[in-house]
């Protein structure tokens, strides 16, 4: 679920990421966040930084943040937070360590 939400939003990000530079700049950004083909691919471009399991439950299981390193925003870099199989917030790295977020999740 981690991958298929990552890989769904790279679209997103890589536009962004390349739309930050003007003309050589840009064609530097887009090699270095290249289109991808399947989320396989995307340990090309980041990697598993840090994960989080938060105390905050729903029906007996807690939530489980993931942050990751990413090419396309190295200061900030991509976080996701999930419940079981489902991802609840993608974005930047606090998405993945904000338990008010989770909290959120859980009461609704």
């Amino acid at each position: 679920a981690v991958l298929n939400a990552a890989f769904a939003e790279y679209p997103r990000f890589r536009e962004e990421y390349i739309d930050a530079y003007d003309n050589e700049d840009a064609q530097m950004a887009a090699q270095v966040a290249p289109p991808l083909d399947s989320p396989g691919q995307l340990n090309y471009v980041m990697g598993l930084f840090a994960v989080f399991v938060h105390r905050v439950e729903k029906g007996g299981v807690g939530y489980v943040g993931f942050e990751f390193g990413c090419v396309w925003e190295k200061e900030h870099g991509l976080g996701v937070m999930t419940h079981k199989n489902r991802v609840i917030d993608i974005g930047a790295a606090y998405s993945a360590f904000d338990s008010h977020r989770a909290s959120e999740d859980a009461a609704g």
